[in-house]
This record gives structure tokens, sequence and C-alpha cells, in this order.
């Protein structure tokens, strides 16, 4: 599964402290009894939201057992049978979400058969079997789909829904016979029924685990092509598909590279790759063996209205999930605990296997911020190590998160040249054999590693793992003596307030070079945390060299200067480091929090799009903190002043020769530009919008600059055109414009708007999201009085913290109060995302006043930054 990580789902996603854990009760079938065999009819009834459903499950009991426990929610049993007896002692048990099958007599050991004839329903939000509902030619069109990660198909079909039950399925659906019906193995029998039915029955499956289970019933049509003997199809709704084609050649690159990679080739006859109209909230795709789900925003690429970054998000995500085809599907983790086996590697193979493809997007350099991410919060209170203890099937669903994915795809990058990059694929290559079909363990890994590369990884890799925590290397530079200069190291620990647990010590692959030379040199942190290393220059040196470790970086204070007065001879990746170290260290109180800012006043102008990037996005956050203070005028002032030459470098449209990333830099600064409030930028954003003079690949900025400073003249339009459009991308641009609107009568119409039958599932609340951008208690107070639909609209983790989400935003200490009071009266079961929500709040409310400060005091004294 693909999470989106800029998002409301996974910006609040992180666990408690892991200890806190411990105490709970693990929510686990006992082991007793097996599943083998899934024979499944399923007949959804579409316009009803309901199905119907028979499944025959053929078990293995390993000691005799009077009593049968499997997973069902929300469905009703019309009929139980063992070995073709009935069963009528049948208990619900919702705290687990299990069902207990007492039988009439022991069960011996060995084969039996339990069936089960029941009802259940077709959800509104993305959870179970789903409908998505989408405008074409005028009407409202239904398509349906299903989704089970992590703990969701039980609300399909009662079943042993953990990743250790794998078993084979055999699947029937009866279905409209003028639909498409796609599951995960290629159809074997289509035969047409009564009442303009069809049944169609799919050859089984390989062994799996329950959640890649997959069916979707809809319009579809496809593109497709082959990569070996593997049919690989992308199917979208009728007239979408031809904007498949992207996504068809992501998959046809990357499907063989890594059947070589993991030196097992894809085992299935074909791969699907299936376009939803909608979005979920906060999951971009999700890795069905055989048949994966894609929103239709991160698959379907068009030239009018696709954006570079929404380009580049389609061929990574193609990439994550066809990783996860090995990584998860065809090797699967035991338990939840493990989640980061199949997140965290099918982030970081996605990176390696698109960066093999498309070297120009240097996705390892775009990768600083996801790193920065995940050590954002990991510096908190609220981390949790990556291989997490799961208790429950509420907690698995708060697993996704950036810990999970993005540490685990920096951690796994240094592992991989702690022990050389081909020591590292003949362990993982070694690991897939051996664990083909079945369930493994992070200590798998490891073993399969240290064996195949003679490495002693396990050290570095357990340190990193299963404790949490930012390492910080604190760097003391020894004397310059005959050209050569000692590095001493020290370890500690970066937080973003002081925690009362022991700090951790981990063992560190730390590398170092100097500016005038490209030779690093590499140690081991020691048990302490110690460590040297010797340059053989005393030109001014970089840590972490391409920024490969996950640890932070504090220089004395004269070798920060140096650096900073020869920012410009830095990599991209080494300025982008320094940046992200200095940002932090200012923005806790380490350093001053105008650092930063001296260091973008260094950036030439023509430097690397994704550095400047990285400067406009923390000018915008600046900005933020700024609010309505009377010193933002002078900020803004000089944000210009930063930003004007840069964007008059790359203009409002794509030139002759010039970077894909310069695309994702233009559409950056015009989302920026716009929070400066420069009435000239606007201006002439609007006059491009009515002479329909935009390049597409920042359509949806220019789009968003108009909706914020919107007229009601202007905002009718916006309306018109989304309510006109029959393509669901055009229209969601349209009215995601209205979500940013500045004037406040016209921010409650949208927010209206948003839980109105024309916008369609998870983008409502998407919508208000966007409002509380500008309208943060506007937007709070229309969530709680509509928290029924909003519930209706997403996912149950999602939809709790909707509220908590949308508050945490402010700068107003009474909505601290008020998000404070909210988590008390939650459950304490359910109140993890709320509280890392709040924990950011709190950050950023003690930490702003210093900071807006420091930054005045810098401004002060500041001319027109030097290029």
């Amino acid at each position: 599964m693909k999470r989106l990580l800029l998002t409301l789902a996974l910006t609040l996603a992180a666990f408690a402290p892991a200890a806190a854990q411990q105490n709970e009760e693990r929510q686990q079938l006992a082991n007793n009894v097996v599943p083998v065999r899934y024979a499944l009819t399923v007949q959804p009834n579409a316009q009803a939201m309901t199905l119907h459903g028979d499944v025959s499950i053929d078990l293995q009991v390993a000691q005799p057992t009077r009593e049968i426990v499997l997973h069902a929610l929300e469905l009703t049993f019309t009929r139980v049978t063992f070995d073709n007896r009935p069963v009528t002692n049948i208990r619900f048990q919702e705290s687990d979400q299990t069902v207990h099958l007492g039988l009439p007599a022991d069960a011996r050991a060995g084969a039996h058969t339990l069936a089960i004839s029941y009802d259940g329903r077709i959800n509104t939000a993305q959870q179970g079997l789903f409908a998505a509902d989408y405008e074409a030619s005028g009407h409202t069109e239904r398509m349906l789909s299903t989704m089970f990660e992590p703990s969701d198909a039980r609300r399909f079909l009662p079943c042993f829904d953990e990743p250790l039950f794998k078993a084979i399925f055999d699947v029937t659906v009866i279905a409209p016979a003028n639909r498409v019906v796609i599951s995960n193995m290629p159809q074997a029998s289509s035969q047409p029924m009564a009442g303009g039915l069809q049944r169609v029955h799919f050859q089984p499956s390989p062994k799996m685990s329950t959640y890649l289970l997959y069916v979707a019933i809809g319009d579809f049509e496809r593109v497709t092509t082959h990569a070996g003997n593997v049919e690989i199809n992308v199917w979208a709704k009728r007239g979408a598909a031809e904007r498949g084609r992207f996504a068809l050649q992501a998959a046809a690159d990357v499907l063989p590279y890594y059947n070589d990679y993991f030196g097992t080739p894809y085992p299935l006859p074909k791969l699907d790759l299936i376009a939803v109209p909608g979005n979920s909230g906060g999951v971009a795709a999700m890795e069905n063996w055989g048949a994966i789900l894609y929103y239709e925003e991160y698959i379907l690429v068009d030239p009018n209205t696709t954006t570079e970054a929404q380009r580049q998000f389609a061929y990574t995500t193609v990439a994550h999930e066809i990783a996860h085809q090995w990584f998860g599907d065809l090797v699967t983790m035991a338990w939840w605990d493990d989640l980061w086996l199949n997140e965290g590697f099918a982030s970081w193979m996605e990176n390696k296997a698109s960066d093999h493809f498309h070297p120009e997007w240097a996705l390892w350099t775009q990768q600083q911020g996801a790193r920065e991410g995940a050590m954002t919060l990991d510096a908190r209170p609220t981390t949790h190590p990556i291989v997490a203890t799961i208790n429950t099937a509420d907690q698995a669903g708060q697993a996704f998160d950036s810990i999970t994915y993005r540490k685990g795809n920096q951690v796994i990058r240094m592992f991989e040249q702690f022990v050389t990059e081909d020591g590292f694929r003949a362990g993982v290559r070694a690991y897939m054999h051996a664990h083909a079909y079945g369930n493994a363990t992070t200590a798998d890994l490891w073993d399969a590693i240290e064996q195949a590369s003679g490495r002693p990884l396990r050290s570095v890799a357990n340190d990193f793992t299963r404790q949490p925590g930012v390492p910080l290397i604190n760097v003391t530079a020894g004397p310059c003596q005959n050209n050569q200069r000692t590095l001493t190291l020290a370890q500690s620990e970066f937080v973003s307030t002081p925690v009362t647990r022991a700090t951790p010590r981990w063992h560190i692959p730390v590398s170092a070079a100097t500016l005038d030379s490209n030779n690093a040199v590499s140690t081991v942190t020691d048990d302490s945390g110690a460590g040297t290393l010797s340059l053989a220059s005393c030109d001014p040196f970089v840590i972490n060299p391409s920024q490969i470790g996950y640890f932070r970086t504090m220089y004395p204070r004269p070798e920060f200067e140096r650096l900073a007065a020869n920012f410009g001879r830095l990599s991209p990746s080494d300025q982008l480091g320094l940046l992200y170290d200095t940002r932090a260290f200012g923005r806790y109180g380490r350093t001053s929090a105008a650092d930063v800012l001296t260091l973008a006043n260094r950036t030439p102008v023509d430097a690397d799009p994704l550095v400047w990037n990285f400067i406009a996005g923390e000018i915008a956050n600046i900005n933020g903190l700024y609010a309505e203070d009377p010193r933002a005028d002078r900020f803004r002032t000089y944000a210009r002043s930063v930003l004007n030459p840069v964007f008059a470098r790359v203009g409002w449209s794509r030139v002759a020769g010039e970077s894909d990333n310069t695309s994702l830099l233009r559409a950056t600064l015009i989302g920026v530009m716009s929070g400066l409030h420069d009435d000239a930028f606007e201006a002439e954003a609007l006059r491009r919008y009515h002479a329909g003079n935009i390049d597409g690949s920042v359509r949806a900025a220019v789009l968003g600059v108009v909706g914020a400073a919107a007229t009601p003249q202007v905002y009718d339009e916006l309306l018109a055109r989304a309510r006109a459009a029959d393509d669901t991308l055009e229209k969601q641009i349209n009215y995601e414009a209205l979500g940013g609107v500045r004037d406040e009568a016209l921010a409650r119409r949208t927010l209206d708007l948003a839980i109105s039958p024309e916008i369609h599932g998870a983008e409502g609340p998407r919508l208000i999201f966007f409002v509380s951008g500008n309208h943060t208690e506007l937007a709070a107070d229309f969530v709680r009085q509509h928290q029924s639909d909003i519930d209706a609209r997403l996912d149950v983790n999602t939809a709790r913290n909707a509220y908590p989400g949308i508050l945490s935003g402010s700068n107003d200490p009474a909505m601290q109060q008020r998000l404070r009071a909210y988590i008390d009266a939650m459950p304490e079961g359910t109140r993890r995302l709320a509280e890392v929500s709040y924990a950011a709040m709190s950050e950023r409310m003690a930490t702003r006043p210093r900071r807006l400060d420091e930054i005045s005091a810098w401004l002060a004294v500041q001319r027109t930054p030097r290029r």
C-alpha cells in the first residue's frame, strides 16, 4: 500500500510510545485451526448497497476442538455447516471482530470443511467492498472495488483475517453482464445468467493472505502490453484508459527489473492495475496480488491536467506496488509488527527502480524530504520503533506512518551501502527463495543478508529498527596539521522536546568527505557512540555525503560558517542535508531559527530546482508562523525578494530542454507566491486563467492561486467549470481550487459543497481540509457538526481524526485547548493519532515566539540577498 504522506491520513499516523502498548493483550487467532482453501461465491447489489456470499473453507485442524474462531465484521450469517452438519451456536464478539462457532461435537485433527452463507453491505468509505461513484455522460456511475488492508477482508467474507493464515482463493462473482469483473487471477470462465447477470469464475490464486484478495466490478476498459509471458493491463473507467499508458509503460519497465533483482520471477500470469475514481483520503494504491488498486489521480496521466509531481508520483507508485508483489505478497510478514518488511522495502525499491529508469528525476535527492518527514516524527515523544508492537486491528491500521514508510526506506538504503549493493541483493534473493509463499520476520531477513554478504549487519540494523529516535552526531574538528585533520564524533539523540526514557545508542555507519575530494572516509560508531575520521585535506568537509545515513549532524560553528560560505560548492543532496538539519536545529532552539535563511541567501539563483523547492517550501512554513503577526509584511517583502528572481528564471510555462524537476519547482513557487499575497502575481494568474494560457504541468497550482483570491464571480466560474466537467480529475482540480479561498463567506459555501451529493466519497473531507488552511476554526466547527457525514466517507481511523487534524493546524491557544479536551474525551484506546496531532501543535506553539523573534531580528539587519 502506498500512503499519501502529505495528506491528513499520514501526517497524523503514528504510535504512542511502544512501552505503553506492552500491557495490552494481543488480539490474534490461535493457530490450531488453519484455512487451506476458500471457495467463494459473492453477488453484490450495487443499487441496494448489499452483498450476498457463500464461502466454503477447507480447514486443517491440528488438535481436536469444539469451537472454530474466525473473523467477521458487519456480516449476518444465514446458514453455517461444519462437515455438512448445521452449526447453530454462533456468537459474534465485537471487541476483536471475531465470530465463535460452537460445534455439536469435537472436530478431530485433520481436514474439515466449514461452509457459511452470509449477507453484508457495500460501504461508502474505502473499507471492505466499497462504492466509487463518478459522473459519466451526465449521470452518476457506480464502480465497486475492495480494500482490505490491514483488517477489512472480514467485512467481505468470514475468514481468518491475519497475514499468517495464507490460503488458496477460488473466487466466483455474480455481476451484471454489461460490467467487467476483475480479481487476482485471470478469468477461468464466464456464464450468462437470467436477469442480465453473469457468473464469472476465476482461476485459483496462489497461497496468499486475506488482505491481498481483490474484486472489482465496473464499466472498465483497458490498455494492455506484455512483459515476457505476463500480461499487463491498466483498467480504467470507459473513456479514460488511454491515460493509463504512462503507468502501463512504468509497469513494463519495472516488472522485468524486479524479476532480475529478486531472482524469483513474478509468479502470476497477469498483472492488472485498476484505476478507481475518487480518492481514499489517505491511500494512493493497494498491492492486491495480481490486481493492484490505484486511485485515478495517482495513475492516470493527462498532459492537460497532470502536474510533474503527479507524473513522477504515478511512476513511483507503480514501482512501489509492483515491488509488493514480492515483498508482502510472495513473502508476507508473519504479523503486523513487521509491517515495515512490506512498506519500508517497497518504498526503498520504488526509488531504486524508478531512479534506474529515470535518473533525471534525482529521486534519492528528493528523498531528503522523505527522510526529514520521518525524522520530524521520530524526534517526538510519540514516536515508535520501526519494528513496533502491534496488538489489535486498530493498532495495525495506525502502523502505516512515516516511521514505517520513510524511516524504513532510509535505513534500508543505509544498510545496503553498509553491506554493499551486491551483498544486499544476494541476501534479498536468498530470503525470497527461502520464504516464498510463506511468512517471515525481520530477523529472517538479517540472517539472509549477513550470510550472503559476510558483513555484520545485525548490530547496525537492530539499533535502527528496534529502538526509536533520531541519532545526532556532534563533530569536533581537530587542527589542520600537514594538510590533514582528525574529526571526533560523539553521539547523542536529537529530540524535539525532552524525553524521560534512556538515551539510545546506535552503531552508526558515518562517512565524511572534503569539498575538494570525492573520496569519503568511513567508520562505525562504537558501543559508546564514539568514533573518529581522518581527512587528507583541510578543506571544508561534509559529514554523511549524499545523505545516505539516517542521522543529523551538528557541526562546530566555525565549520558551519565555512560550509555556508561555500554553499554553492556542495552537491544538491548535501545542500539539502545542511538545510534540513539547520532548519531542525533552529526550530528546536539549538541554533538561531534564522540560520536556514542565511543559507537561502547563499543559494545561487540557478541552484538545483530541488534545493529551491525546499527553500520555497520553508518560506511558506515561516509565512504560516507569522500569520497575522504585525511583522509579517516585513517577512513577506523579504520572501518575495528571494523568490522573485528564481520565478523570473523558471517562468509560468515549460521551455524546451528544461529538466522535469524545474516543473516541480515552478508549481511550488506558484503556490508559495500566492501565499505571500503578491497582488501583481495573482493578477497575472487570473489573466492566464481567463485567457486559457496555463501550462498543464502547473494547472492545479495556477487554479489554486485563482481560487485563493477568488471574488464571488470567479468562484462561480470555477464552480460552474467543476460541475460541467465530465472527467473526474478535471472536476477535482476545479473543486479543490475552491478549498483555498480566503473570503470567509465563500469558504462557507465550499464547506456546504463538501458534503453535498455532487462531491463523491473522500473528496468531500479533503475539500474541508483544504478550507482549514485559511479558516481553521470554521472548518473544525463544520466537521464537529457533520461528523456523521465524515464517518460515511472515510475509513474509521481517518474519520476519527479529521477534527484533531484540522485543529492542530491553528496557532490559536484556544484551539489547542479544544483539541486537548477532545482527546481527553476519546476512549483511551483510540487516542494515538490525535495525540500525535496534539504533540505537533504543542511543539509549534511552544517554539513559535522564539523563532519569530529570531527571524525578525535577523530581517532587521538584512540587505538584498547576495546571488
